[in-house]
This record gives structure tokens, sequence and C-alpha cells, in this order.
């Protein structure tokens, strides 16, 4: 983690895209039709171990329902809260 705090906070609309890249499992072979997610955070949890490091990892309720878990460094802000 950089500095500790948080970048998004409850409430704030974001993009998110999932880097499958670094887990060894190319972009290409995703079933998925859509590459991005569109959500709201509605949770954060700290002190998660992603990949030797300790970070946040955010609760992102999609627009197509569901609920996602995306690293700050896969999400972007479209608006604040």
């Amino acid at each position: 983690m950089d500095d500790g705090t948080y970048n998004y906070g409850i409430g704030d609309l974001v993009l998110c895209r999932y880097e499958f890249d670094y887990l060894y499992y190319p972009t290409y072979l995703n079933n998925s039709s859509e590459t991005f997610y569109i959500g709201i955070v509605i949770d954060y949890k700290e002190n998660q171990v992603v990949f030797f490091d300790r970070e946040i990892v955010y609760q992102i309720l999609c627009t197509d329902g569901n609920r996602r878990y995306f690293a700050k460094w896969e999400m972007v802000i479209i608006r604040k809260a």
C-alpha cells in the first residue's frame, strides 16, 4: 500500500477492470463479453494479502447486479459520492 489512505469512499461511482494478465490468465480467455464494469463502492476490506503485500480490496455493486471485488489499481473514479 502506498500511503495507507483510502482512495475510494463508499458510494463512489467507479469504473473497474480485472487485470487477468498478472494472474497468468490472458484477458482474451475471459468468458465475459465486458472488459470493464461500472458500479458503486459498497464496502472495503483492509489488510487483504494481494501479491505478498497488504492491500485494500473494494467490494463493488456493478450495474449488472453482481458484487465483485477489485484492488485499487483496477479502479478509476468516475464520480465521488
